[in-house]
């Protein structure tokens, strides 16, 4: 889109065209690079946050927290795991059939306490009731379900 917005850019303001550059892929990559833009993924909804009710919401989860001692505050986060997944590019020299992204995943909850001195196990969410790997599984693996956890997150409030 760079490129093409580049040359329509430069007909419009009647550059000779033995004066303009090449617009291509490593024109594009020195105009990032001199401009100092990069490529990004975008994550979560930042532009929808408040700020300022942010800020005085952490103040008040700093307050909070700070009447307990660090061994008994915890730390819960979720992350998907993608575990037949393929990178997403290689180099090659030849061309080569590209792979299809596996979207099969897993959800881990993750959890320890400030001082990291206590860290839960490691606990699998899934979609599945009875899971074909829940026979195997060691001992030190937790597994809910989702309709379970939402349960169990409820009776915390």
């Amino acid at each position: 889109m760079l490129i093409a917005q580049a040359g329509r850019l430069a007909e419009r303001h009647l550059i000779p065209s033995r004066c303009l550059p090449r617009f291509g892929t490593s024109w594009l990559c020195r105009f990032q690079e001199r401009y100092g833009i990069k490529w990004k993924r975008p994550h979560g909804e930042s532009g929808s946050v408040d700020l300022q009710a942010a800020a005085t919401e952490m103040q008040r989860l700093r307050n909070l927290i700070g009447s307990y001692p660090y061994a008994n505050v915890f730390n819960m986060d979720e992350t998907g795991l993608f575990y037949n997944a393929v990178p997403r590019g290689s180099l090659w020299v030849n061309e080569s059939p590209s792979l299809k992204q596996d979207k099969a995943r897993i959800t881990l909850a993750v959890c320890t306490n400030v001082k990291g001195s206590d860290k839960l196990p490691l606990l699998f969410i899934g979609n599945s009731v009875k899971p074909r790997w829940i026979q195997d599984k060691p001992a030190a693996i937790q597994y809910k379900l989702i309709k379970v956890l939402g349960s169990w997150k409820r009776g915390l409030g």
